[in-house]
């Protein structure tokens, strides 16, 4: 009776565990079918084809390829090419500012949206997030639990920084 016992607990013990970590497995053991199930061969080398003009241009005569490199969620002042840097240019970028040097760099940028994925989709559609339906970045719902755990100036006046019209603590 012991013994039955004792593994009930431990099955019991173990489906909880799993329970618990059930995306985590889930995910676990689709990354290992599918490694099993696709073969990946070894990288070739492609031969890319020059291409000739459609229209019969020399290739002086041609207009100019354009090719965007957005460097996503950096301040205004976090590249060393333009007389600052993060930490106060501590941290160069110098392959940054070697594009920036032999190209062009615009000196102003608007965003579609004020956060990260309805900005990034906006960027990729062409379109405003709210007219596609992403107007909000998506939130796992465990995060938010935590909004609440976040203090406000409300929370502590005392700390709370001077804004015009704000009673002082004394």
């Amino acid at each position: 009776m012991k013994r039955v016992i004792a593994v009930v607990a431990v099955v019991g013990l173990a489906g909880a565990v799993l329970w618990t970590n059930r995306t985590e497995v889930v995910l676990g053991v689709v990354g290992f079918m599918m490694k099993q199930r696709a073969d990946i061969g070894p990288n070739q080398d492609i031969t890319w084809a020059t291409g000739t003009d459609p229209l019969g241009r020399a290739p002086g005569e041609r207009p100019p390829n354009v090719v965007l490199i957005l460097a996503y969620d950096l301040g205004w002042n976090d590249l060393s090419f333009g007389g600052g840097g993060v930490a106060g240019g501590t941290v160069p970028t110098p392959h940054i500012d070697s594009i920036a040097a032999e190209g062009v760099s615009f000196t102003n940028g608007y965003a579609a949206n004020g956060t990260c994925a309805p900005s990034r989709a906006a960027l990729m559609s062409g379109r405003y997030g709210p007219r596609f339906g992403f107007e909000f970045t998506p939130t796992p719902p465990g995060m938010m639990q935590l909004a609440p755990l976040r203090p406000t100036p409300g929370d502590h006046p005392e700390r709370a920084p001077d804004r015009p019209g704000a009673a002082r603590a004394a």
